[in-house]
């Protein structure tokens, strides 16, 4: 955790100063990386799936299968 204003190289880790905001900006982390996997599981669907009589003639008949 640094001040980028005060300190642009990053040299300086106030992590061990401030260890209510750092835990504060871990809890919000958490929340984004929670969020961000539950959008990836919604996404994901079904890893097969059936494809109807009709779908597969239609399939058939573009030379997909």
């Amino acid at each position: 955790m640094f001040d980028l204003l005060r300190d642009p190289g990053e040299n300086n880790d106030l992590s061990a100063d401030r260890p209510e905001v750092l835990q504060q900006l871990r809890g919000k982390l958490d929340s984004v990386l929670a969020q961000e996997e539950e959008l990836r599981s919604s996404l994901r669907g079904p890893a097969v799936r059936e494809l109807d009589e009709d779908t597969v003639k239609q399939l058939k008949s573009l030379g997909y299968l």
